[in-house]
């Protein structure tokens, strides 16, 4: 299964699963922080590269109770060429952009 990447909006919400290098967008943006939540599952991960494979952010659900989320806030910004999800089990990402 593919992910599905909302990016009208800020901010960019990514949905589905995949284990491929699936596209979000080919921009350079400036990234604020990630909100990944509705994880299905204790140990499972979502990753999140630049076009050039370079690791931005990875989270592992890793607690019983799968009502929390997992969130990385980046106050002065991080800069990505591009951003490419490689692997999501389940749940919803939350890409705000500055």
């Amino acid at each position: 299964m593919a992910i599905t990447a909302d990016v009208t909006g800020n901010p960019l919400k990514i949905t589905g699963t995949t284990a491929a290098n699936d596209k979000v967008t080919d921009s350079e943006v400036m990234i604020q922080g990630f909100l990944w939540t509705g994880a299905t599952t204790n140990g499972h991960l979502v990753s999140v590269t630049d076009k050039n494979g370079k690791q931005l952010w990875k989270g592992q659900m890793a607690t019983t109770n799968l009502t929390e989320s997992i969130e990385q806030t980046f106050p002065l910004g991080l800069s990505a060429k591009g951003i490419y999800v490689d692997d999501m089990d389940s749940g919803e990402l939350y890409i705000y952009i500055k």
